[in-house]
């Protein structure tokens, strides 16, 4: 986790000064729910074989504005954390809680909040239902 965040950190350059947290907005406003939504990203999935692929997903990714001086969150992080905690780890609850802690760590002087989904299609190989025919065929010769 603190690799991530120094990765994060490399982010912010020297020369790009953090706007959201240094320009304030006209409108002091706190909000529940700043991200993006339908945002398409490939993830890994297993199943019970061990068996890993990667399936086109539609991410969610959302924090909270708690400061109300702040003008806005960095979207790209959560972007990015999710790219790099599901582009080359499983889809799980325990991956999924560390994407989580990676976005909030990301704006935690601004959010005390985070919110991740993922929707995507996912293909099983299934048997036939075996059918019970319980029509009498009559044969004649």
């Amino acid at each position: 986790m603190e690799k991530t965040l120094k990765n994060l950190e490399t982010m912010r350059l020297e020369n790009n000064p953090d706007v959201a947290l240094q320009s304030f907005s006209k409108h002091k406003t706190t909000l529940n729910k700043v991200g993006m939504e339908a945002v398409e990203i490939p993830v890994l999935i297993g199943d019970e074989a061990d068996h890993v692929i990667s399936v086109p997903a539609l991410a969610s990714l959302f924090v909270n504005l708690t400061d109300s001086n702040a003008k806005g969150i960095h979207m790209s992080r959560l972007y990015l954390a999710a790219d790099e905690h599901l582009g080359s780890k499983t889809l799980n609850f325990k991956n999924l809680a560390a994407l989580v802690d990676t976005m909030l760590e990301s704006h935690a002087d601004i959010s005390d909040s985070a919110y991740a989904s993922f929707s995507f299609d996912y293909m099983l190989r299934r048997t036939p239902p075996k059918v019970l025919c319980l029509t009498e065929f009559h044969v004649l010769h």
